[in-house]
């Protein structure tokens, strides 16, 4: 009988440590992917062009519109204003998919309102010609980066041209 009880307590602390463990080990790797964008370092302050349209309220989120870029061959940069407009009270996060090619995709961090980033990376070896870019566009809420508020995706075009100098 003691033998019994023995035994039975030893089954119940292996299961109690292996539920701990496994909780423990779920929880680690359910926080690893919940990464939040941070700020991103390339954002800096950016007179829009954008206007405040009249009757706007103030739980509205405002995306800029793009139209096609042209790019050099060889070029290893997109000059483009992946801006959030000041009249904002979000956190804008964009994503840029070239050619439906998730590989060549460009992720920046969190912009504050009245920011933009200007140069965004592009791969280099880039053939000549139309390219179809697919930019995503997140909003975040302002103090709290955790909160996806809505989005939206523009599809634009992306001229890559011989160099003629």
């Amino acid at each position: 009988m003691n033998n019994e009880n023995n035994r039975k307590k030893k089954i119940g602390g292996i299961l109690i440590f292996l539920l701990v463990l496994l909780l423990g080990t779920g929880a680690y790797f359910y926080q690893k992917g919940l990464e939040l964008p941070a700020f991103d370092k390339s954002a800096k302050a950016y007179k829009s062009k954008i206007k405040k349209p009249e009757e706007w309220a103030e739980d509205q989120i405002a995306f800029p519109a793009y139209k096609d870029v042209k790019v050099i061959k060889g070029s290893d940069k997109m000059y483009i204003a992946l801006e959030n407009p000041s009249f904002n009270d979000a956190n804008l996060q964009f994503k840029i998919i070239i050619d439906n090619n998730e590989k060549n995709a460009y992720q920046s961090g969190l912009v504050k309102p009245g920011e933009a980033i200007t140069e965004v990376p592009i791969p280099d070896n880039l053939t000549l010609g139309e390219h179809n870019i697919r930019l995503e566009m997140r909003g975040f809420a302002p103090n709290d980066s955790k909160t996806q508020l809505n989005g939206t995706n523009v599809d634009f075009k992306m001229h890559v041209l011989e160099n003629t100098r």
